[in-house]
């Protein structure tokens, strides 16, 4: 189960802010399990807006995943293999990194064990970090010749109901014990806020109850958004 926001909530806590140094930018997005491509295609192109900015193929020449755009830096990523009557639909989180190398060596140095960085399907180098509750995290730095690179600037359709992924929940079947990983180990303020400038923070919800969508004219802490 999963929380999915695509539109700012109201504005957080204090308490401490993320660590300065650490080389995460933010959300690059996130990645979900579905029983039809051609049904999500229709979902989140036709009805939300996103328009298809890429697919990838395995070896043997079939579609092995679907890239949405929601900005030049943010994906909604639908793979295949949704099993009848399952609720794991949530893939991976996908954090970008401003220099994967630095984070990775932190990461290694905090005893979290990140696998090797290796170049992903998409062209972008990436390391995984298989959080509690078997949270699969990856970390991607783009760079030139990557997909995403070469959808800069394109399929930013105007008709997409956001501009901005702001969070992405993931479930756990205790938050409060998951807070030392996310905070003291992975660096993340409070054990949600993600370091960088955007705003953008990730929750870790223990109830399948906990999902929710936002009006834009009624949330009263993000009065940029109330033309859409």
């Amino acid at each position: 189960m999963l929380l999915l926001a695509l539109l700012a909530t109201a504005a957080f806590a204090q308490g401490t802010a993320p660590a300065p140094d650490l080389p995460i930018a933010g959300l690059a997005g996130i990645t979900f399990r579905v029983s039809s491509l051609d049904k999500a295609r229709g979902y989140y192109q036709g009805v939300l807006g996103f328009a298809e900015a890429f697919s990838l193929k395995d070896a043997s020449g079939r579609v092995a995943s679907v890239f949405f755009k929601v900005n030049d830096d943010q994906f909604v990523e639908v793979v295949p293999g949704l099993q009848p009557g399952s609720m794991d639909r949530q893939a991976r989180v996908v954090f970008q990194s401003t220099n994967l190398k630095r984070l990775h060596e932190i990461y290694s140095g905090k005893g979290l064990n990140p696998s090797a960085i290796t170049t992903g399907p998409d062209g972008n180098p990436v390391f995984r970090i298989i959080g509690p509750d078997r949270a699969t995290l990856d970390f991607i730095e783009y760079v030139p010749g990557a997909q995403q690179v070469k959808a800069r600037g394109k399929f930013l359709d105007a008709r997409r109901l956001s501009t901005h992924l702001w969070h992405v929940g993931i479930y756990t079947k205790d938050r409060e014990s998951v807070m030392p990983f996310y905070q003291d180990k992975l660096g993340f303020a409070r054990g949600r806020d993600l370091p960088g400038t955007r705003g953008e923070y990730i929750e870790t919800p223990s109830s399948d109850r906990n999902t929710e969508t936002k009006f834009p004219p009624l949330d009263p802490n993000n009065p940029a958004t109330r033309a859409q």
